[in-house]
């Protein structure tokens, strides 16, 4: 399934916008379900809103080799411990993946 059809499946927008505004968050983070050569994998994406996280997945697609088209679920996920969801000029994270 592609993100794009999972997001809107799954209200994950309004998820991230309700999210951010009731934590005073920048970034959410959001863990994306896949299809990795036949077997579940996830991974996980601090991002600021949709469109963020759909560009953040085609690269990671792209870099994997993984047609973006194996999407199994996605959702909000638990913050790391080192990473700043706040988007303070002090973030201690690395919001590459």
């Amino acid at each position: 399934m592609k993100l794009s059809e999972t997001v809107k499946g799954r209200q994950l927008e309004n998820q991230i916008i309700f999210t951010k505004y009731n934590s005073g968050a920048k970034y959410i983070p959001i863990n994306i379900g896949f299809m990795n050569q036949e077997r579940e994998d996830e991974i996980q994406f601090d991002v600021a809103d949709i469109t963020e996280l759909q560009e953040c997945w085609a690269a990671f697609c792209k870099e994997e080799h993984i047609p973006e088209d194996c999407v199994l679920d996605a959702y909000i996920g638990e913050e790391d411990d080192d990473f700043d969801y706040s988007g303070s000029d002090e973030a201690v994270g690395d919001r590459s993946f």
